[in-house]
C-alpha cells in the first residue's frame, strides 16, 4: 500500500496489486447480462477511487467534477466544521424558544386572519371562516365585539362565532344573555378554534355583544 495527494486531497491506502479477470475496465457494454454488469468471479471485487472517471457529473449547477480527487475536494470544502456545528445547535435552541413563546402567547401564527361570524348555518370542521359575508374580519385585539342591529325576514335560530383566543366567552344585549346559547367549541377548516354560540329560541333581529 502507498499514499498518494491529488488537488490537495490525500489517499493513504493505494493498492500496489493488479486487478484480475479483466485486461480492460470492468463497466462496460459487452459485460451485461439482464442489465447488469456480469463481474467475474475471479476479479477483484474492488476498484480504487482514483481510477474513477466521474465523466463530469454534475454535482451542482455550473459545478462538473470528473476525478474522485475533485469530488471530495468539492464534499470538504461544502462541509461545515464543529464551531459552525456549534453555532447552528445554539441557533437551533433559540428558535426552539421563541416558537414556545409565541405559542405560547397565541402569537404562533402572526399571519393568520381571525373572523367572528353571525348567521343562521352551522358551524364545523369542514367551515372555513371568510367564505362568506357572515364571517367578518377581526381587527387587532379586541376586548369586545358587536354584531350590530341583524334582521332576518323569518325567525331562525342564530349562530354566532368567535375565535377561543379571544377570550370573549359571554354574550350580551344590554344584559348577559349566554344562557340563552348552546355552546361548544369547533376547530374550523383554517386550523382556528372557535367558541360556538346556538340561539336556543328563534327570532327574527339579533344585535349581540361578545364580550
Amino acid at each position: 500500500m502507498g499514499s498518494i495527494i491529488k488537488n490537495d486531497i490525500k489517499f493513504n491506502d493505494i493498492p500496489s496489486t493488479y486487478a484480475k479477470g479483466y485486461i480492460g475496465l470492468l463497466t462496460n457494454f459487452d459485460n451485461i447480462v439482464n442489465n447488469k454488469y456480469n463481474y467475474d468471479i475471479q476479479s477483484d471485487p474492488i476498484i480504487s477511487a482514483l481510477d474513477i472517471d466521474w465523466c463530469g457529473a454534475e454535482i451542482a449547477p455550473g459545478v462538473s467534477i470528473k476525478t474522485t480527487d475533485e469530488l471530495i475536494k468539492w464534499i470538504k470544502e461544502k462541509s461545515i466544521n464543529d464551531e459552525q456545528i456549534l453555532l447552528l445547535k445554539e441557533c437551533k435552541d433559540l428558535l426552539t424558544i421563541i416558537k414556545d413563546y409565541l405559542t405560547r402567547n397565541n402569537l404562533s401564527n402572526l399571519s393568520q386572519q381571525y373572523y367572528w361570524y353571525v348567521g343562521q348555518n352551522e358551524i364545523n370542521e369542514t367551515s372555513y371562516p371568510g367564505e362568506s359575508t357572515n364571517w367578518h374580519l377581526i381587527s387587532g385585539n379586541p376586548t369586545s365585539i358587536e354584531t350590530g342591529d341583524i334582521s332576518n325576514d323569518e325567525k331562525i335560530n342564530w349562530v354566532l362565532a368567535v375565535p377561543v383566543s379571544l377570550k370573549l366567552n359571554h354574550l350580551s344585549n344590554g344584559e348577559d344573555v349566554t344562557d340563552l346559547y348552546n355552546i361548544t367549541t369547533v376547530t374550523c377548516a383554517d386550523g382556528v378554534e372557535y367558541k360556538v354560540f346556538k340561539q336556543t329560541r328563534a327570532t327574527k333581529r339579533i344585535d349581540i355583544t361578545f364580550n
